[in-house]
């Protein structure tokens, strides 16, 4: 598995809500917003900060990226690209597969119901 680094400075864009999914960002220093697109008004999901993880959901179920995210302040990454993330989960064990896609589906229920409320 290849380390790939990346910088971004404040106010940058990692990446922006209906890209492609696929790499996950894990944040080593700074700190993000994660938000959505709403009649024109950014509405803040989160603010996330070292050692957190972005795109896990994308990365499992190959969908477009739900949310956008941007630097608050100069950000530093790491990307696991997503032919690794593949590698790592096509060598899982079944049931830890199953277990994975349960919780993201969770997650994204979860989501939906914020986003509505």
């Amino acid at each position: 598995m290849a380390k790939l680094e990346r910088t971004y400075l404040n106010g940058e864009i990692l990446f922006r809500e209906g890209d492609p999914g696929g790499d996950i960002f894990i944040i080593k220093a700074g700190e993000v917003k994660v938000y959505q697109d709403r009649n024109g008004q950014e509405v803040q999901l989160a603010q996330l900060g070292q050692g957190e993880l972005l795109g896990a959901m994308t990365a499992t179920t190959r969908t477009p990226r739900t949310a956008s995210v941007k630097a608050l302040t100069q950000v530093t990454v790491t990307i696991i690209q997503n032919q690794d993330v593949e590698k790592l989960l096509k060598d899982m064990p079944p049931w830890a597969k199953i277990l994975l896609k349960d919780l993201v589906f969770l997650f994204i229920e979860a989501l939906a119901i914020f986003l509505l409320s």
